[in-house]
């Protein structure tokens, strides 16, 4: 898919014009939404680097940046490779599997899925309720929205479907378990900058699923 914007103007500047092309259902609706959130004029989606009168200094950056610096990372790194483990178990068990050897590959799937995946699947939404509890504000990195945000909004509302299929969850559902997490998939989908994105997408493709 392919979306080539029109040139604007941030005061007397002429800004570039830029074309996307991504494959349908993947990560780069994220990239619509940043163009989103900074075209034209742009809000800043980076948090403040230095605390107040330590600029430049070893251990003078604000928690908040370094929060967004590990995001930036554990989003493709940590998560993403738990999700996309999932939806190949998911194919081990399907229909595509000749019928005679499926339920070994659906056992073996199952194996993994409640061994490795969902112990997993567990820890990491663990791991962001207590960073959502601690962070200050309404996002990871604090009280505004940042790249962080966007970047996470993709495995999160992707996966919102599928966490309770991988196991049984305290309280009878992953949202139930983990409140802030589920709380903070809402705001990302009510984002003014993501609608606009999905509005995008849909005007130029006719549809769009935030599925993996």
């Amino acid at each position: 898919m392919a979306d080539a914007q029109d040139p604007k103007t941030a005061g007397d500047r002429p800004q570039p014009k830029i074309k996307l092309y991504w494959l349908d259902k993947s990560r780069s609706q994220r990239i619509v939404w940043l163009l989103c959130e900074r075209l034209p004029g742009g809000a800043r989606l980076v948090p403040r680097r230095w605390q107040e009168g330590r600029e430049g200094e070893v251990g003078g950056e604000t928690e908040a940046w370094l929060r967004y610096q590990y995001y930036l990372h554990y989003t493709e790194g940590s998560l993403m490779p738990i999700l996309v483990m999932t939806l190949v178990l998911s194919r081990l068990k399907s229909s595509q599997v000749p019928f005679l050897v499926r339920p070994i590959t659906s056992a073996a799937a199952n194996a993994v899925l409640a061994n490795y995946v969902f112990p997993n699947a567990q820890k990491h939404l663990a791991m962001l309720e207590a960073q959502l509890a601690s962070s200050g504000g309404r996002y990871l990195c604090g009280d505004a929205l940042t790249a962080a945000d966007v970047l996470m909004s993709f495995p999160l509302l992707a996966a919102k479907d599928r966490w309770d299929s991988m196991g049984a969850w305290p309280g009878g559902s992953w949202a139930a378990a983990h409140p802030r997490v589920a709380e903070y998939v809402a705001r990302l989908e009510n984002e003014p900058g993501y609608k606009r994105s999905i509005a995008k997408i849909v005007e130029i493709d006719g549809g769009y699923s935030s599925s993996l």
